[in-house]
């Protein structure tokens, strides 16, 4: 159902003896594995390198907001890239879920890029939870490292306040009452200056990130938002379409035995 240039392509469905088995276009490596050999080589990704890696990614998630549906795991390793690591795709749908599918699981996504109202294990989230996933990533492109990396779940909850700030009854009173419902008080921390975390970061791009990484849901970005950001307002659009077909129609690397 989802067809998109941001989103990997599925290629077949088969049976094979008694697996089902899905067949994706193949691609390069994943963010992850991109990020991990920059972090070995201290090399640093330039902010217009990130720029256009981010915009692919919101464009894909706003594709699949709009679709009525939201991914719930978006991380490094579910990003692959091709094209010179210039071009980027979602994949990994596993625990996609229908926005109007009514209550949702409580405990999904891998832990450090878990939004704070899945954190406390709300069963009311919504497409949100992507756009601050996005956010972590996008912190996590600059500093080469994750922003938010719990131990645990209360970790986790820590990790946040420590650099967002404890939240109030008035910033967020949904966040404040499940936490409540859980026994859980929030650790008190006055947060960090993002600008100091992220030091190459301009401050167009700290600005984004504040507002992809708000504790109350309702006051963060929707990706249409962030797409129209003064962040991305020198980005050549036009341009990374062309470069974006031209990479799609490449012929696909051979392989031997798929299975």
């Amino acid at each position: 159902m989802l067809s998109h240039p941001h989103i990997v392509s599925l290629k077949e469905v088969f049976l094979h003896e008694t697996k089902l088995y899905l067949a994706y276009e193949l691609l390069e490596r994943d963010l992850f594995q991109m990020m991990e050999e920059r972090r070995a080589r201290h090399s640093y990704l330039d902010e217009e390198h990130i720029k256009v890696l981010l915009f692919q990614l919101l464009v894909g998630v706003n594709y699949i907001h709009k679709t009525g549906y939201f991914h719930r795991d978006l991380k490094p390793e579910n990003l692959v890239l091709k094209g010179a690591d210039e071009y980027l795709k979602i994949t990994d749908f596993g625990i996609i879920r229908e926005a109007a599918s009514g209550p949702c699981t409580e405990y999904i996504a891998t832990r450090w890029y878990r939004a704070p109202e899945v954190v406390l294990r709300s069963s009311t989230y919504d497409a949100k939870i992507d756009v601050f996933a996005v956010g972590c990533i996008m912190a996590e492109l600059f500093m080469l490292a994750p922003l938010f990396p719990g131990s645990s779940e209360l970790d986790q909850l820590s990790k946040l306040c420590q650099v967002l700030g404890t939240p109030s009854k008035e910033e967020w009173p949904e966040g404040c009452a499940q936490a409540l419902k859980r026994g859980l008080t929030f650790p008190a921390h006055r947060g960090q200056d993002l600008s100091l975390i992220l030091k190459y970061a301009s401050p167009e791009a700290v600005d984004l990130l504040e507002c992809l990484l708000k504790w109350n849901p309702n006051h963060r970005y929707t990706c249409e938002q962030a797409l129209f950001h003064p962040f991305f307002s020198n980005l050549d659009q036009a341009q990374l379409t062309r470069q974006l077909a031209e990479v799609n129609s490449m012929p696909t690397p051979k392989t031997s035995k798929m299975f």
